[in-house]
């Protein structure tokens, strides 16, 4: 989402970054581009997408519950994992 974000103009690496000479080795976002990069991903996370069953739609963030809920369960079991695989 970052490199998108880049692309699309949202951010800019010249003055959204913290560089790792100021942040000790590390490159951090900027606390307002934090903030829009997070406002995006929360957006992503919500946004309608096709059912894995094929019952309708769901958002991205029910979709990781329910698989993360499906892998647990088959830890407890021998039933096999069944993940969701994107078109």
């Amino acid at each position: 989402m970052v490199l998108t974000m880049i692309r699309k103009h949202s951010i800019d690496p010249q003055t959204d970054f913290a560089l790792p000479a100021q942040t000790g080795g590390v490159c951090r976002l900027q606390a307002a581009a934090k903030q829009l990069f997070i406002a995006r991903l929360e957006a992503k996370l919500a946004a309608p997408l096709a059912c894995p069953e094929g019952s309708g739609k769901t958002c991205l963030l029910r979709m990781m519950r329910a698989q993360v809920a499906r892998y647990a369960g088959s830890l407890g079991n021998a039933a096999a994992y069944r993940p969701y695989l994107a078109p």
